[in-house]
């Protein structure tokens, strides 16, 4: 990073900065390689010596870069945590994969899950389907984008301006992802199910203390 960015980021979070990725390693107990992957290599072999004397928890957020290829690139088995969050994690609403090698203990793995859920939710997966992950995952905010963008286009008639259209629509996609998450978790009902799920509001009465699932068994769908 420019020396202006480190400066900003020491300033506004009172954090110890630098740009000598060794000297990085010698002071933290564990590293996150932040980099695009065709530096990856590059940065590995730099720190390579002093990952072997120092042991750190090495965490690695760089796209498509496997752990045999994290392992390759350093000169002694090392602690490795793979992990790959989505977009929304830039508002703390993201979804973030790990997955790790046979060196990571338990103290190691729950670091990593505390670190990403302070930006959304953590799902420990078999490196092995980390493909499919980012596919469905990893990519999946760019098919909401899509879909907000076709239901905007179809807007047209209605008579608000855009950014009343796109903030509607946006509070309609986001209050039914939770109410599917609500249905799936609590009650065990497939998505599909809520297109043809009957008005509930009639289930609820003020300050009943019936459960979603109470509700549920009331409902025929």
């Amino acid at each position: 990073p420019e020396q202006e960015h480190l400066n900003n980021l020491s300033k506004n979070f009172d954090i110890k900065t630098t740009n000598n990725n060794v000297e990085i390693v010698n002071f933290a107990d564990a590293v996150l390689l932040a980099v695009k992957p065709n530096m990856i290599e590059t940065v590995l072999r730099e720190i390579s010596e002093d990952v072997s004397r120092i042991d750190p928890l090495l965490i690695s957020i760089a796209a498509g870069i496997k752990i045999q290829d994290l392992e390759s690139y350093l000169s002694s088995p090392s602690r490795i945590i793979r992990a790959m969050p989505n977009t929304p994690a830039s508002i703390r609403e993201g979804v973030t994969a790990i997955c790790a090698n046979e060196h990571i203990n338990e103290i190691d793995e729950n670091f990593a899950k505390g670190l990403f859920a302070c930006v959304g939710e953590v799902a420990k997966i078999d490196e092995k389907s980390i493909d499919i992950y980012t596919a469905l995952i990893g990519s999946g905010p760019a098919y909401v984008f899509y879909l907000i963008e076709s239901m905007l286009e179809s807007s047209s008639n209605l008579d608000l301006d855009q950014k009343e259209k796109i903030n509607l629509i946006g509070i309609c996609c986001g209050a039914e992802a939770h109410h599917v998450r609500e249905m799936a978790v609590a009650v065990g009902k497939k998505p599909i199910a809520m297109k043809y799920m009957p008005d509930m509001s009639k289930h609820f009465h003020h300050g009943t203390d019936k459960s979603l699932k109470d509700v549920n068994k009331e409902i025929k769908y």
